[in-house]
């Protein structure tokens, strides 16, 4: 039996570069006409003014097409790629001219702007340009996407036109921001209605695998220099009761250094005494190898009849070192050693570091606007029990030894901060930063601008715990922690500035949260468009242990 359809016309509009495209937005309309219409009553009939204008007089001929085609349209899905197209008396081109008429007449309008990959450089800089300013323009007046190729071109048209089909059965979209908090999943997916926790997030997020290979390299080094088996007799110094050698400058100390180690230690013009490791380093040496599986004797710290300086000998770059005499073996097993100790110590600070924060986890929020407009000022407040909120304060920091050796620089501390606690966008969901508008946030400035490193010419100054500290206060600077004692719970609040429309935004970083029996995260959302705010609760479910 013949069964009526509700037709609705789609006006493809796009420069003429971008004919493909319009091809591909006709294949995909017709794709969903013949999956969908039947079940729904609704076809999607698309249109353009190549094929569907007639001849006529009168007036310009933008103005003749936007009588004809665009006051008859229902919806307009615009394509642009890399050109804008021709301007017409009133707008830059007849695509902005056809977008912007269509949103004075209330229709719904959805825009594709191409988006190229790193590298590209436009054929027409003023062209490509005039599009990134109406990506501006239009951010608080509908709905636009980015493409960069066919494939994802296709896909968006499709899950758009579908979410409206479906819409459009049951009844038009709300005007207003319709927004809800979801979690992420450790695939990256968006999970509703549950937040995955994630701990202890340290170790999950770093690997110490680095360390262990450093300290096995700085092992095997160590026990490829073979000393002799019959030890040389220390060299001891008979010079130790004469008069400590004078300051030298640093002008002079490589000549006298040089002529200092062509003379036996019996007439050296720097007393002396034999190399030792301490018993302390042994034992911490012992038991990183150990844990390792690495064998260690008591040959292993021989260091034959090496001696050092019992003064420290200025050298030409103004600083100071003891003098070390023996054979070159000798010298070459003691600097495998001193790197051995070092690696070992590092090591040892890294594992303390994770489990300094071994109970500490992280639960991924994001918050989406499934509505029909964008929301201002979105103030989120997740309730955290006292007993499982965790404040970054709380953290604890690398030890300064790890900080100067193992993180090296304020860049690749931070690097290691965001890889640990940042949240990187997907397809799924926008980053933070995107959701900000800079002239109500303000730009916060990182530690590494505010406090930079002393003058190259003097040499960097080594890192330290406090500079970790500074970079988690500056990372989780965006929240807000309000304690509720009544309640035993915590307030977690977050702003937001901007949530455009049919997008899901990540929060800046995780939530931290202790290693604790906590089964739900109640949260509210408040907007400048909402009448009431929205209330919902998420269950935390356990994503990983280790």
């Amino acid at each position: 039996m013949p069964k009526a359809l509700t037709r609705y016309t789609v006006l493809l509009s796009a420069p003429g570069d971008a004919a493909r495209e319009c091809d591909i937005a006709d294949e995909e309309l017709q794709k969903i006409n013949r999956t969908h219409s039947g079940e729904t009553g609704i076809e999607f009939y698309p249109t353009d003014w190549k094929r569907d204008s007639r001849a006529d007089s009168g007036d310009e001929p933008q103005k003749l097409l936007n009588k004809q085609i665009v006051e008859d349209a229902d919806i307009i899905l615009a394509i642009f790629k890399e050109r804008f197209g021709t301007p017409t008396s009133q707008y830059s081109s007849g695509t902005e001219e056809e977008i912007m008429l269509g949103l004075e007449m209330g229709k719904r309008v959805l825009v594709y702007f191409w988006e190229p990959g790193d590298g590209f450089a436009p054929s027409d800089v003023d062209q490509f340009a005039k599009i990134a300013e109406l990506k501006q323009r239009l951010q608080d007046k509908t709905v636009y996407k980015t493409f960069g190729d066919d494939v994802k071109l296709g896909s968006s048209i499709r899950h758009d036109f579908t979410k409206m089909l479906f819409e459009l059965e049951g009844g038009a979209i709300s005007a207003k921001p319709q927004l809800t908090l979801a979690g992420i999943a450790e695939d990256e997916e968006i999970a509703q209605g549950s937040a995955p926790l994630v701990y202890p997030i340290v170790l999950n997020r770093l690997n110490p695998s680095a360390y262990d290979a450093a300290v096995r390299k700085a092992y095997a080094d160590v026990l490829a220099i073979k000393l002799p088996c019959e030890q040389p007799a220390p060299h001891h110094s008979t010079a130790k009761s004469s008069p400590a050698a004078p300051a030298i400058s640093s002008g002079i100390s490589t000549q006298l250094r040089e002529i200092s180690e062509k003379l036996t230690p019996s007439i050296s013009l720097f007393p002396s005494n034999p190399v030792n490791v301490s018993q302390a380093l042994r034992d911490l040496v012992a038991t990183e190898l150990e844990s390792l599986d690495l064998d260690v004797t008591e040959e292993f710290f021989n260091l034959g009849g090496l001696e050092e300086s019992e003064q420290y000998i200025p050298t030409d770059l103004g600083s100071s070192e003891k003098m070390l005499y023996g054979s070159d073996m000798e010298k070459q097993k003691y600097e495998a050693l001193q790197t051995l100790i070092r690696k070992c110590e590092l090591r040892c600070d890294f594992a303390v570091f994770l489990e300094s924060n071994a109970g500490i986890g992280s639960v991924s929020l994001v918050i989406t606007n499934d509505g029909g407009s964008p929301a201002h000022h979105a103030n989120v407040d997740i309730e955290i029990p006292e007993t499982a909120c965790v404040q970054p304060q709380e953290l604890v920091a690398p030890s300064d030894a790890l900080m100067a050796y193992g993180f090296e620089t304020l860049e690749a501390c931070e690097q290691i901060i965001n890889h640990i606690f940042g949240i990187d966008e997907t397809v799924n969901f926008k980053p933070y930063e995107d959701s900000c508008v800079r002239s109500e946030s303000g730009v916060r400035m990182p530690p590494m601008l505010i406090n930079p490193s002393p003058n190259p010419l003097y040499g960097t100054r080594d890192l330290e715990s406090s500079d970790f500290d500074d970079l988690i206060e500056f990372t989780f600077g965006d929240y807000k922690f309000i304690p509720n004692p009544k309640k035993h719970t915590v307030l977690v609040r977050l702003s937001f500035d901007r949530l455009q429309q049919c997008r899901s935004y990540a929060f800046p970083t995780r939530v931290l949260v202790r290693n604790t029996e906590i089964a739900s995260i109640r949260y509210r959302i408040t907007a400048d468009e909402l009448d009431q705010a929205v209330e919902g609760e998420l269950a935390v479910i356990v994503a990983a242990k280790k």
